[in-house]
């Protein structure tokens, strides 16, 4: 049974919220399709979900897509919180696995797991299904691929209280 370390990223990981960056980000690219998203969110004609489903499967289709998802990430590995970095290095043990989860867009997160080796997840899309990876999506998603009966969930860390539920299936647990 292998150990397994869960972190959420964003205002823990890092001390921001990365997908607000990332929306100011392409707002250069896209203004009006963001500003038509904010409207219907705004007024609740629009969920989160639905929000960021629309977002990133119109920017996904960019031709430097990949290119400034890259760029994103690397700017977000430096600013990351060497406090919880070094939280992290003191509670895991040898094979531990590290898994940077997320709700925020998996086309920019795993790439920030990758550059501070890590696993990582975010929201992503699975055969033209948007999964968002908040609150009760990151119990689905480990229960999934990252089994009980597989992993001893060692410890967890989030600012979130919305992710309460998920450090609660954790032996050790940090709300922040």
């Amino acid at each position: 049974m292998k150990d397994l370390i869960v972190i959420d990223l964003d205002k823990t990981l890092i001390p921001f919220d990365s997908f607000r960056r990332y929306l100011f980000l392409w707002s250069q690219y896209y203004p009006v399709l963001i500003f038509k998203l904010l409207f219907l969110r705004k007024f609740r004609l629009l969920s989160l979900s639905d929000f960021k489903n629309q977002f990133i499967a119109n920017i996904s289709k960019h031709q430097f897509y990949d290119k400034i998802n890259e760029e994103f990430a690397i700017s977000l590995v430096k600013a990351i919180n060497k406090d919880i970095i070094k939280i992290v290095s003191e509670k895991s043990k040898k094979d531990c696995i590290v898994l940077l989860l997320s709700a925020s867009s998996d086309d920019y997160v795993s790439i920030v797991a990758k550059l501070i080796e890590f696993e990582g997840q975010g929201s992503y899309f699975f055969k033209n299904n948007f999964f968002h990876l908040h609150g009760k999506g990151k119990i689905d998603f480990l229960k999934r691929f990252y089994p009980k009966s597989d992993y001893n969930y060692l410890f967890s860390v989030s600012d979130s209280p919305l992710d309460l539920e998920l450090l609660r299936n954790f032996h050790e647990y940090k709300l922040i």
